[in-house]
């Protein structure tokens, strides 16, 4: 999609040893055209949870939309909560 709409997609590292996107990088790295935040839970991968309360303060502090990638952790998440395996907060509680 960011090639049809002419936007250029910003990558920033993530932490080598959690694989978790780095929020500082994230922040250090958004400009007055930044037009979207992304995070995954989980990352899949490696299974872990960037973080999407920090990453979600940050684009409400500035105005800017925010994407959580779940594609497994919509299914997964809720059912392992339920399993007694806690998650991170990953909704709008």
């Amino acid at each position: 999609a960011s090639q049809y709409f002419g936007i250029k997609i910003v990558r920033v590292p993530v932490n080598p040893k959690t694989f978790k996107a780095d929020v500082g990088a994230m922040k250090k790295a958004i400009t007055s055209n930044t037009v979207l935040i992304g995070a995954s839970t989980p990352c899949f991968g490696q299974g872990c949870f960037d973080d999407v309360g920090e990453l979600g303060a940050i684009a409400d502090d500035l105005g800017i939309p925010m994407h959580v990638d779940c594609c497994l952790g919509s299914v997964l998440v809720p059912l392992l909560n339920e399993a007694g395996y806690p998650t991170p907060p990953l909704d709008f509680r």
